[in-house]
Protein backbone atom coordinates (compact mmCIF):
# COMPACT_ATOMS: atom_id res chain seq x y z
CA UNK A 1 0.00 0.00 0.00
CA UNK A 2 1.52 3.56 -0.95
CA UNK A 3 1.66 5.98 1.55
CA UNK A 4 -0.17 9.29 0.76
CA UNK A 5 2.66 12.56 -0.33
CA UNK A 6 2.72 15.12 1.85
CA UNK A 7 3.70 18.82 0.25
CA UNK A 8 4.28 21.00 2.54
CA UNK A 9 4.55 24.05 0.35
CA UNK A 10 1.30 23.81 -0.53
CA UNK A 11 -0.29 23.46 2.52
CA UNK A 12 1.49 26.38 3.88
CA UNK A 13 0.32 28.21 0.94
CA UNK A 14 -3.43 27.22 1.22
CA UNK A 15 -3.44 28.56 4.57
CA UNK A 16 -1.65 31.49 3.61
CA UNK A 17 -4.26 32.31 1.27
CA UNK A 18 -7.49 31.66 3.38
CA UNK A 19 -5.78 33.96 6.23
CA UNK A 20 -5.21 36.63 3.86
CA UNK A 21 -8.56 36.63 2.43
CA UNK A 22 -10.07 36.41 5.73
CA UNK A 23 -7.85 39.72 6.40
CA UNK A 24 -9.57 41.30 3.35
CA UNK A 25 -12.94 40.53 4.87
CA UNK A 26 -12.62 41.93 8.04
CA UNK A 27 -11.31 45.40 6.93
CA UNK A 28 -13.04 48.56 8.10
CA UNK A 29 -14.87 50.40 5.14
CA UNK A 30 -13.56 52.58 2.61
CA UNK A 31 -13.92 56.49 3.32
CA UNK A 32 -13.14 59.16 0.16
CA UNK A 33 -14.44 62.25 -1.36
CA UNK A 34 -16.24 62.60 -4.11
CA UNK A 35 -14.31 62.68 -7.22
CA UNK A 36 -15.71 66.08 -8.62
CA UNK A 37 -14.38 67.60 -6.20
CA UNK A 38 -10.83 68.47 -4.81
CA UNK A 39 -10.70 70.09 -1.31
CA UNK A 40 -8.41 72.90 -0.89
CA UNK A 41 -5.70 73.83 1.38
CA UNK A 42 -4.27 71.71 4.27
CA UNK A 43 -7.19 71.94 6.80
CA UNK A 44 -10.64 72.98 4.58
CA UNK A 45 -13.31 71.77 6.84
CA UNK A 46 -14.76 75.08 7.52
CA UNK A 47 -17.90 74.72 10.53
CA UNK A 48 -20.56 76.97 11.74
CA UNK A 49 -22.69 76.92 15.08
CA UNK A 50 -25.54 79.22 15.93
CA UNK A 51 -29.48 79.67 17.23
CA UNK A 52 -32.10 80.74 14.99
CA UNK A 53 -35.28 81.77 16.95
CA UNK A 54 -38.69 81.27 16.19
CA UNK A 55 -39.80 82.30 12.30
CA UNK A 56 -36.35 83.14 11.91
CA UNK A 57 -33.35 82.68 9.58
CA UNK A 58 -29.41 82.81 9.44
CA UNK A 59 -27.03 83.09 6.72
CA UNK A 60 -24.09 80.78 6.66
CA UNK A 61 -20.21 80.33 5.55
CA UNK A 62 -21.06 84.61 4.04
CA UNK A 63 -16.98 84.26 3.05
CA UNK A 64 -17.34 82.18 0.88
CA UNK A 65 -18.29 82.91 -2.41
CA UNK A 66 -15.80 82.76 -4.63
CA UNK A 67 -15.50 78.52 -4.39
CA UNK A 68 -17.90 75.50 -4.11
CA UNK A 69 -18.55 74.56 -0.81
CA UNK A 70 -20.07 70.86 0.36
CA UNK A 71 -22.20 70.42 3.22
CA UNK A 72 -21.17 67.27 4.94
CA UNK A 73 -22.37 67.12 9.03
CA UNK A 74 -25.14 68.58 10.46
CA UNK A 75 -26.61 68.49 13.78
CA UNK A 76 -29.65 70.49 14.53
CA UNK A 77 -31.19 70.78 18.17
CA UNK A 78 -34.35 71.73 19.66
CA UNK A 79 -35.32 71.46 23.64
CA UNK A 80 -38.73 73.10 23.92
CA UNK A 81 -40.55 75.94 24.78
CA UNK A 82 -39.86 77.84 28.70
CA UNK A 83 -43.04 79.60 28.32
CA UNK A 84 -45.52 76.90 27.18
CA UNK A 85 -46.81 73.44 27.64
CA UNK A 86 -47.56 73.03 24.12
CA UNK A 87 -45.47 70.77 22.33
CA UNK A 88 -42.79 72.31 19.76
CA UNK A 89 -42.82 70.89 16.16
CA UNK A 90 -40.35 72.59 14.00
CA UNK A 91 -39.33 72.02 10.32
CA UNK A 92 -36.09 73.62 9.33
CA UNK A 93 -34.64 73.44 5.99
CA UNK A 94 -30.89 74.50 4.14
CA UNK A 95 -31.58 76.64 1.80
CA UNK A 96 -28.83 77.84 -1.30
CA UNK A 97 -30.38 80.84 -3.51
CA UNK A 98 -33.51 79.98 -3.10
CA UNK A 99 -33.65 75.97 -3.48
CA UNK A 100 -34.07 73.83 -0.79
CA UNK A 101 -31.11 71.23 -0.32
CA UNK A 102 -32.50 69.77 2.85
CA UNK A 103 -35.24 69.69 5.13
CA UNK A 104 -35.71 68.39 8.72
CA UNK A 105 -38.36 67.96 11.30
CA UNK A 106 -38.00 68.03 15.06
CA UNK A 107 -40.55 67.74 17.56
CA UNK A 108 -40.21 68.68 21.35
CA UNK A 109 -42.01 67.26 24.26
CA UNK A 110 -43.05 70.78 26.68
CA UNK A 111 -43.47 70.69 30.35
CA UNK A 112 -42.45 74.02 31.69
CA UNK A 113 -43.96 73.85 35.02
CA UNK A 114 -43.26 69.99 36.03
CA UNK A 115 -39.47 70.61 34.72
CA UNK A 116 -39.75 68.13 31.45
CA UNK A 117 -38.62 69.24 28.72
CA UNK A 118 -37.38 66.79 26.39
CA UNK A 119 -34.78 67.98 23.36
CA UNK A 120 -34.52 66.17 20.25
CA UNK A 121 -32.15 66.57 17.60
CA UNK A 122 -31.60 65.61 13.94
CA UNK A 123 -27.26 64.54 14.10
CA UNK A 124 -26.82 63.57 10.25
CA UNK A 125 -23.81 63.09 8.16
CA UNK A 126 -23.83 62.71 4.17
CA UNK A 127 -22.10 60.41 2.60
CA UNK A 128 -21.84 62.53 -0.32
CA UNK A 129 -22.32 66.02 0.91
CA UNK A 130 -24.34 68.92 -0.29
CA UNK A 131 -23.32 70.86 -2.91
CA UNK A 132 -23.61 74.47 -3.07
CA UNK A 133 -22.47 76.18 -5.92
CA UNK A 134 -19.63 78.71 -5.82
CA UNK A 135 -21.01 82.62 -5.21
CA UNK A 136 -24.31 81.13 -3.71
CA UNK A 137 -25.79 81.71 -0.49
CA UNK A 138 -26.54 78.90 2.28
CA UNK A 139 -29.18 79.71 4.70
CA UNK A 140 -30.91 77.61 7.46
CA UNK A 141 -34.56 78.57 8.47
CA UNK A 142 -36.45 77.71 11.50
CA UNK A 143 -40.03 77.62 9.79
CA UNK A 144 -41.77 77.68 13.57
CA UNK A 145 -43.70 80.19 15.73
CA UNK A 146 -42.59 79.41 19.17
CA UNK A 147 -39.71 76.77 19.73
CA UNK A 148 -36.03 78.33 18.66
CA UNK A 149 -33.38 75.85 17.61
CA UNK A 150 -29.50 75.14 18.02
CA UNK A 151 -27.60 74.04 14.84
CA UNK A 152 -24.04 72.97 14.14
CA UNK A 153 -22.86 72.67 10.25
CA UNK A 154 -19.48 71.53 8.96
CA UNK A 155 -18.08 70.76 5.62
CA UNK A 156 -15.40 71.66 3.11
CA UNK A 157 -14.12 74.12 0.50
CA UNK A 158 -13.78 72.55 -2.97
CA UNK A 159 -13.21 73.45 -6.59
CA UNK A 160 -14.27 71.53 -9.64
Amino acid sequence: MKEPVHFPFVSFLAIATGCTFAALMVSGPAIGYPTTAIALGANPVIAVGGEVAAYGSANLFDEIVDQEFVVTDVVITIYGNWDSTSTCKNRVSLDSDGARLAQYHLTSDTYDNGGYLQPTQVSHTYSSGLPVASGASLSITNHDAACSIGYSISGYQAAP
